[in-house]
């Protein structure tokens, strides 16, 4: 929501449940599934270790309608709430999982959002040697479809961690 993107996670969060709520009581999966994704990505930003249990749920909601391009955010999400958690195998283990999908079904954005947060989980890891490489990827891809600020994220990220 535009909400969480200025920073005001707690409404963000208020209104993302609001509308889980509705789209359960539509019968509406799909939505109830991309709402659940985002209030996990809000929930993780403040620090609730529900998030985890909410960006599972929503994958469950996004695969049961066979949805791969906002799976690839939830995955993405969950990957997120993960290492908020703390959880670094398994954080890694979603990031994968959503640049696999990601690639498979053309999304470069979800591509480059999964390959930027396993960056980070690498970082967090230690694993800096597997950190650069993966910065590299990044810096790689999106220079191949022209996308200059993925370029300039990419080559922040190498330029300021102590890899």
């Amino acid at each position: 929501s535009a909400i969480w993107g200025v920073g005001e996670f707690d409404r963000s969060a208020t209104h993302l449940r609001s509308a889980a709520d509705f789209f359960d009581s539509a019968g509406d999966i799909r939505g109830r599934g991309l709402a659940l994704a985002r209030l996990a990505r809000t929930l993780s930003d403040l620090g609730d270790a529900d998030a985890v249990e909410i960006a599972a749920a929503a994958i469950d909601d996004l695969e049961a309608c066979h949805d791969d391009w906002i799976t690839v955010v939830a995955l993405d999400h969950l990957a997120y709430a993960l290492l908020a958690d703390g959880d670094l195998r398994a954080a890694a283990v979603r990031a994968e999982q959503a640049i696999e999908l990601a690639e498979r079904i053309g999304s470069f954005s979800g591509h480059l959002a999964a390959m930027t947060l396993l960056a980070r989980i690498r970082l967090a890891d230690g694993a800096l040697d597997e950190a650069r490489v993966v910065q590299r990827r990044i810096v790689s891809a999106a220079l191949r479809v022209r996308n200059f600020a993925a370029v300039a994220d990419g080559l922040e990220d190498l330029g300021s961690r102590p890899i």
